[in-house]
């Protein structure tokens, strides 16, 4: 039980150097997991409990939500922002009059928004209602624990370092959306759910079509609309990069490469289907495509050039 919500949280770490307060959080994770099943315990409605098989899970996803909300990494900011955009309150449904007051730290609304919307994924038909005792019960006792343990720690952490990494490159940014899209608290269900549904596993082109097209409970968002309000770069850029959810799939036949040693730079293609020329960013060893071919594959723009 408890090397099962450690594995979790350590199977969901991105890549590049950790933060100083990444070492512990699965402790804190395996001590909330032992809180939330006592509190389970505890429910009046027996009609209405979280899964148990699912709790390590449930207990690694507050602990990584913790760890945005003390670090800023930004995701969880950036759905309240979308939210004021689109709805006028930062958390559609949530307790009380969300949009009356400021939310700070491990505000109660805050997690029971996050509870509820995984608890639909969970399990749609029988998920409670925003606002049931159960719930609020898990998100009360939740919110307590990640308030004093958090307060300990350093705002240094493994998730905000590799967010604000590089985004100068396409690749960059494609590095990022997978790793938020497949394994981020935001999306790791989702995602799971999604490769389920799909007879083929979770191939390149399942997994993409998933980061760049699935609309989730998350208010109808997906991973690109969340990378993009996390993400610090331009207004200009953040909306280029919500332009991935119109991938330019098509055949394209290779018209030149340019070469710098072993390491193709670029490619022109032209689009069969519209007659466009593209040209394409590579900055890859040994490349495989030749002029005269012709691919099969999706373009992405990110600052005035294109990728695969």
């Amino acid at each position: 039980m408890s090397v099962a919500v450690k594995e979790i949280l350590r199977a969901s770490r991105p890549p590049g150097p950790p933060g100083r307060a990444d070492k512990y959080l699965p402790d804190i994770a395996q001590d909330l997991r032992g809180l939330l099943e006592k509190s389970l315990r505890g429910f009046a409605d027996r009609s209405m409990v979280w899964p148990g098989e699912s709790l390590s899970e449930l207990a690694a996803v507050l602990v990584e939500f913790g760890e945005d909300l003390h670090a800023d990494a930004g995701l969880w900011r950036s759905l309240e922002s979308y939210n004021r955009e689109f709805f006028g309150t930062p958390l559609p449904l949530a307790i009380g009059d969300c949009s009356a007051g400021v939310l700070n730290g491990f505000d109660l609304r805050r997690i029971q928004h996050l509870i509820w919307t995984l608890w639909m994924e969970m399990d749609p038909e029988i998920c409670p209602s925003p606002g049931h005792a159960n719930l609020l019960q898990f998100a009360n006792v939740a919110g307590k624990f990640l308030t004093e343990r958090f307060a300990r720690l350093p705002a240094d952490s493994g998730v905000k370092n590799f967010l604000a990494g590089p985004s100068r490159f396409g690749w960059e940014i494609k590095r990022k959306l997978v790793w938020l899209g497949t394994k981020s608290y935001f999306f790791r269900l989702f995602f799971a759910n999604y490769i389920s549904e799909h007879e083929e596993g979770a191939t390149v082109g399942v997994t993409d079509d998933f980061i760049c097209q699935e609309s989730t409970s998350w208010s109808g968002m997906g991973a690109i609309d969340i990378l993009a309000g996390a993400l610090d770069v331009s207004a200009e850029d953040r909306a280029t990069l919500r332009t991935w959810y119109e991938r330019h799939a098509a055949f394209y036949r290779v018209l030149s490469r340019q070469d710098h040693g072993e390491i193709t730079e670029s490619i022109v293609v032209r689009n069969l289907v519209n007659g466009e020329s593209y040209n394409v960013h590579m900055g890859m060893p040994r490349c495989p495509f030749q002029p005269g071919q012709v691919v099969f594959g999706s373009l992405t723009p990110w600052r005035c050039e294109w990728y695969w």
